[in-house]
């Protein structure tokens, strides 16, 4: 009876470890769908941020040396198509300082980055892919990292427009979070 537990208690311990390790290769990225969980309630606010501002305040700087709050939101959304773009297997790609987009075609950047960084979590088909090395400039780094980045650089940008805001006296959008 002895080497039958013993036996048993191998064949389970091999089960285990196949069906951890088959998780990690072959499973869908839970990491991934966290990412995307959080992503969504990024953009609405983002995008709430900016209807909130009147056309004539987007040119809006608090001091002169600073983007204005269309420049903020320009930044955030050209940074969405670069930091993403080693998630798609691309190369990132500089533009520059940000331009002084208009109402609609600042939103429709704004969305269109949001979704092409939705698209690209979608590229991470396992929790493994998020380990995956890929160069950020000069930088090697997990894909893992450059998604919390993502996340990290939207609201900081999107911090400053919410203090634009407050400086022309509009209460900002309620936070989603």
């Amino acid at each position: 009876m002895g080497l039958m537990k013993r036996r048993d208690a191998v064949v389970f311990g091999l089960i285990v470890t196949g069906t951890a390790a088959a998780q990690k290769v072959a499973c869908p990225s839970y990491f991934a769908a966290g990412l995307k969980a959080r992503w969504k309630p990024s953009k609405d606010y983002s995008l709430a941020m900016l209807q909130k501002m009147p056309d004539q305040h987007l040119s809006f700087r608090p001091v002169p040396e600073v983007w204005t709050f269309s420049q903020q939101l320009t930044h955030l959304a050209d940074a969405n198509v670069l930091m993403s773009s080693p998630l798609r297997g691309e190369k990132p790609v500089y533009v520059g300082d940000p331009r002084q987009l208009g109402r609609a075609e600042l939103e429709k950047h704004l969305r269109d980055s949001y979704d092409l960084v939705m698209a690209s979590f979608d590229r991470l088909k396992s929790d493994a892919d998020a380990e995956q090395i890929v160069q950020f400039f000069d930088e090697p780094i997990p894909k893992r990292e450059l998604c919390y980045r993502l996340l990290d650089h939207a609201a900081h940008h999107r911090s400053q427009a919410l203090v634009y805001l407050r400086l022309k006296g509009i209460v900002p959008p309620e936070y989603p979070g």
